[in-house]
């Protein structure tokens, strides 16, 4: 499968494109992760854990509407 990048990543090649996306994913689970490691409380780990993912599912999926996909070729 080919993935047909729109929006802001439209002009770039697919393994930029990715890339770019990539690594705005990961700081994105980074900067949860620092901001709940952080807290001015003691959040017990399974805590943590549960809260951490609520803020990354959101995250992750705001990045997949940026990415934007035009079409998906079936190669």
């Amino acid at each position: 499968m080919t993935w047909t990048f729109g929006g802001a990543l439209a002009g770039l090649p697919p393994g930029v494109a990715w890339a770019a996306l990539g690594g705005a994913a990961v700081a994105g689970v980074v900067f949860v992760w620092w901001s709940y490691h952080r807290a001015l409380v003691e959040i017990s780990p399974g805590r943590r854990a549960i809260l951490c993912a609520l803020r990354w599912l959101p995250w992750l999926g705001l990045l997949l509407i940026l990415a934007a996909p035009t079409r998906i070729h079936r190669t």
